[in-house]
């Protein structure tokens, strides 16, 4: 499993063609984040805070302009039982897509 999938795994474990039309809520975005940034520092322990929350929010803000906040529990509760689930399928093509652009926040 590559580090982003993993990151991405931890991340929505946490959290309990529309664009979002705003950003989700304040408990999702903490439980993302706050898995986000622990999942990288775990799959890089050379990474700063800093890069980490740099890039767990470029994710997530990624993940706000492509998926409502019903798409993203949808995936998130779909993850475990069901990774081939279309929502999820979604939520891993948004990330795998935003990867390096995101990456680029700390470069």
């Amino acid at each position: 499993m590559s580090i982003k999938t993993t990151v991405l795994t931890l991340a929505l474990l946490s959290t309990s063609a529309m664009v979002a039309a705003a950003p989700y809520s304040a408990n999702i975005r903490s439980n993302y984040l706050q898995a986000c940034t622990q999942g990288m520092q775990q799959g890089d322990p050379n990474l700063t805070t800093a890069i980490n929350q740099a890039w767990c929010n470029c994710t997530l803000d990624k993940l706000e302009q492509n998926m409502t906040e019903q798409e993203f529990i949808q995936a998130d509760v779909k993850l475990a039982s069901d990774p081939n689930d279309p929502s999820v399928k979604k939520l891993y093509r948004i990330v795998e897509a935003e990867w390096m652009k995101c990456a680029k926040v700390f470069q």
